[in-house]
């Protein structure tokens, strides 16, 4: 009788990058993922330099294969609706670059590393429950399947029913703005912007311009707006065009070439801490574990860190529980502190008062600089995992 697999509900960067860690380590794998096929919708994101170191801890090849296809840059800038620059990070100067890639793309180079059959598409999980022997767990399909598991990790994301079923008093919070983003092809607009990563703070919004490789500009526009709101949903690119119309080159320009079926909306929602990622054979990851707001551009960049963590613990322990909890040690502060202060940025920086953004503005610019390294030496640094040897079997 083959072995029980580690089973992963939820097929997205948490998930994949967690089935690839473990297949690494030798374990038997199967993830599942609800939606039908291999997702193929997705704005970009940016790997940050400790999202790359932490891939590099799992797999080297595969950091290389991210690299190769991503656009990288050294420069982070962060402007006011006319142009002018409030803060800017260059973070060549003690980091490695930073690069953007398309979430299909990176969805791709994960299930890539995967042996075939690894993720089963169109499979929703409902619940799981424990075996009598403890050795083992069960997780319950919609279909009514029943699924034996060595250890179930929730990668099920911000929803995830799995931390529902844990703790339910856990609730997504919205964060009181609106995202849409989406992906232009332009090579000539993109040569105009090339190599730097730009967010611009408005009293209308905010609005970032991301170069992807192949002459496309990931673009992302953020406005204060009722939860579900109905407008908001249904914002067409000519209207976008019209609330950012005042701002600064290429951001009208850009919306000029926006389609309306290459639009994707998301109210902006995370999570409050959660007291425990771990329950035994059961492990929570990713957005499952620790949702947060986009404003340090750090969601996919933890999901990377989790799986490199996750590696690491399994690797040092004997068991999957130990394991676990010892993941759970590592993870939980870091993943808190950027949880935290990514929701105090975005608080900031969606200020939509004329006066207030004029004050915010104003104190950006004489920030010392000092300040800003500090910020970036600890997001950006991944720390070496110090296991609680207490932790480890005798």
């Amino acid at each position: 009788m083959s072995e029980a697999p580690i089973i992963i509900a939820g097929g997205g960067i948490a998930g994949l990058a967690a089935a690839v860690a473990l297949h690494k380590l030798g374990h038997p794998v199967r993830v599942l993922e609800s939606y039908p096929e291999l997702k193929p919708v997705g704005a970009g994101l940016i790997l940050a330099p400790n999202a790359l170191d932490a891939v590099r801890r799992f797999s080297p090849e595969l950091a290389d294969q991210m690299i190769a296809v991503g656009y990288s840059s050294d420069v982070y800038k962060i402007k006011n609706d006319k142009g002018s620059i409030l803060s800017e990070v260059n973070i060549g100067k003690n980091f490695s670059p930073s690069y953007a890639i398309s979430r299909p793309e990176l969805y791709k180079l994960l299930l890539d590393m995967l042996p075939e059959g690894t993720v089963s598409f169109g499979c929703r999980a409902v619940r799981f429950q424990e075996r009598i022997t403890d050795e083992q767990v069960q997780l319950v399909l919609d279909s009514g399947e029943i699924l034996a598991a060595r250890a179930i990790l929730g990668c099920d994301g911000v929803h995830s029913m799995i931390r529902g079923q844990l703790l339910p008093e856990i609730q997504p919070r919205y964060a009181g703005y609106t995202c849409w983003r989406g992906i232009v092809n332009d090579p000539e607009l993109a040569h105009e912007v090339s190599h730097t990563f730009t967010e611009t703070w408005g009293a209308k919004g905010r609005f970032g311009v991301v170069p992807l490789s192949g002459g496309r500009l990931y673009w992302f526009a953020l406005y204060k707006a009722p939860f579900k709101d109905p407008a908001a949903i249904t914002v067409t690119p000519e209207q976008l065009l019209s609330r950012f119309a005042a701002f600064h080159f290429p951001i009208p320009q850009l919306l000029e070439r926006v389609t309306a079926d290459s639009m994707i909306h998301t109210d902006l929602i995370d999570t409050r801490s959660l007291p425990q990622y771990a329950f035994g054979r059961v492990l929570l990851l990713g957005d499952a574990a620790h949702a947060m707001t986009p404003n340090l551009g750090q969601g996919a960049c933890q999901a990377l860190e989790d799986a490199a963590v996750l590696y690491e613990c399994v690797q040092q322990y004997s068991t999957l529980p130990s394991a676990f909890k010892a993941f759970a040690q590592v993870r939980m502060p870091r993943c808190e502190r950027i949880a935290e202060t990514s929701w105090k940025i975005g608080q900031i920086a969606q200020l939509e008062r004329p006066l207030l953004c004029r004050i915010r503005n104003t104190l950006m610019r004489f920030m010392p600089s000092t300040l800003e390294k500090r910020q970036m030496a600890w997001l950006y640094h991944m720390p070496q995992s110090h296991i609680n040897q207490s932790l480890k079997p005798k």
